[in-house]
């Protein structure tokens, strides 16, 4: 991993932030811990998913719909609604829509 550099510029100290893939440290890691969190996310829902009665579904709630004081991506729902489909949205990070598994 490169290391930070400082450099002394009119009487202070600059850091100079490494690169890893082209990208500023910080911004590389808040991208690898959200695609993480997505993982576990989406690997959680279907886990428990699996393990329900088929009455039972757990459902994504449309970002739209989603409350900005207690934002929860799922919910589960008795028959009739329809199951949430586990995909990887790259393009929408995870904590623009707060992630939650939630029960109700």
């Amino acid at each position: 991993m490169p290391r930070v550099k400082y450099a002394e510029v009119r009487g202070g100290i600059i850091a100079y932030e490494p690169s890893i893939s082209g990208q500023p440290i910080t911004q590389f890691v808040s991208f690898i811990l959200d695609r993480l969190c997505w993982f576990v996310e989406e690997f959680t829902a279907h886990s428990l998913q699996r393990q329900m009665p088929a009455e039972i579904t757990i459902t994504e709630i449309p970002v739209g719909s989603r409350l900005a004081e207690a934002p929860k991506r799922f919910t589960l729902n008795p028959c009739g609604w329809r199951p949430a489909t586990m995909e990887y949205k790259h393009s929408m990070p995870l904590h623009s829509t707060r992630h939650e598994l939630c029960t109700g």
